[in-house]
Order: C-alpha cells, then sequence, then structure tokens
C-alpha cells in the first residue's frame, strides 16, 4: 500500500513534456485531474461519488509510468496495454480505484480530452488548425453528441475559442 504522501506526490508528474509546442506550459496531473473533475460536474452534475473520486484520481498512476502521450499509445497498443495495467496497479495501491459504470468512464475519458483541448486553446491556441487537433474536435464532438451534452460542448468551445484567440 502507497502512503498518503506516494498519493500526493502522484500529482506533481509534468504533462506535455513531449509535446515540442506545449512543453513549457507547466501542467501538472493535479491541476489537471482537477480541471476534468470540474468539468464532469459542470456538464454532469448527478455524477455519482465514485465517478467524482474517478475524475479526481484517473492520472495518479502515472507516478509510477509516466505521462505517455495518447498518440504514443494509440500507435502502440501493447505499449498502451502495460502503461494501462501499471497505472491500474498504482491507483489501487494508492486506494484510489473506485468502480465506475461504463457510461461513466466514457463521460470521464470526454472530459479528459476536452480538458487537453481547453488547455491548447488557452496556451497554444495556434495549434487548433493542425491535423492531430482537428481530429481530436472531431472525435469530441461525435462523443458529445452520444453523451448528450452536444450542446454544451459547441458553446464551451465557441467561448474558449472566443477568449483564447
Amino acid at each position: 500500500m502507497k502512503t498518503i504522501l506516494d498519493s500526493w506526490n502522484a500529482g506533481f508528474v509534468r504533462r506535455w513534456h513531449t509535446n515540442l509546442h506545449m512543453v513549457e506550459h507547466d501542467d501538472r496531473n493535479h491541476s489537471h485531474q482537477h480541471r476534468v473533475t470540474i468539468l464532469l460536474l459542470k456538464l454532469w452534475p448527478d455524477s455519482s461519488r465514485e465517478a467524482i473520486i474517478d475524475a479526481l484520481a484517473h492520472d495518479q498512476g502515472e507516478v509510477d509510468w509516466a505521462d505517455v502521450p495518447y498518440p504514443a499509445k494509440s500507435r502502440f497498443p501493447d505499449v498502451g496495454e502495460l502503461g494501462e495495467s501499471i497505472e491500474l496497479t498504482s491507483i489501487t495501491e494508492q486506494g484510489l480505484n473506485v468502480g465506475i459504470t461504463m457510461e461513466e468512464k466514457e463521460r470521464r475519458v470526454f472530459c479528459d480530452r476536452l480538458d487537453s483541448y481547453l488547455w491548447m486553446l488557452r496556451c497554444c491556441a495556434y495549434l487548433r488548425n493542425r491535423p492531430e487537433w482537428i481530429t481530436q474536435y472531431t472525435a469530441m464532438f461525435t462523443s458529445a453528441e452520444k453523451l448528450g451534452v452536444g450542446s454544451e460542448f459547441t458553446a464551451l468551445i465557441d467561448e474558449a475559442v472566443q477568449y483564447y484567440t
């Protein structure tokens, strides 16, 4: 079992360390996990206790693995699966593995990707026209519609683009 300090320290894993455009913008997991939780609560205010804990702790396991970029996990599925296993073990050792439904996981994954897109707009809005960010936006739009928050998603992105550009 990991200590309380181990769990607290897990929040300091640095995000974007392999993204040449965003590496200089200091974003730590504890900030990211907090923002994901806020997005979850704003989009689905009736979220369960377990879903909230999951959002607050979903990247805690990266302390034992790293913040491996999504493109690398997609390109090398074996690496992605290994990382998920390591991260899940670490989250479980921290006592933060809670059971959530598949729909709750889909909501959290959506908020996770939404946070990365909003972070990009905040720090490097010029990147939004690059193919990888256009692809991410399109996938998020589809997910938002499926999850019943399409209009909220569109309004948020429109507001963020207006605000940050």
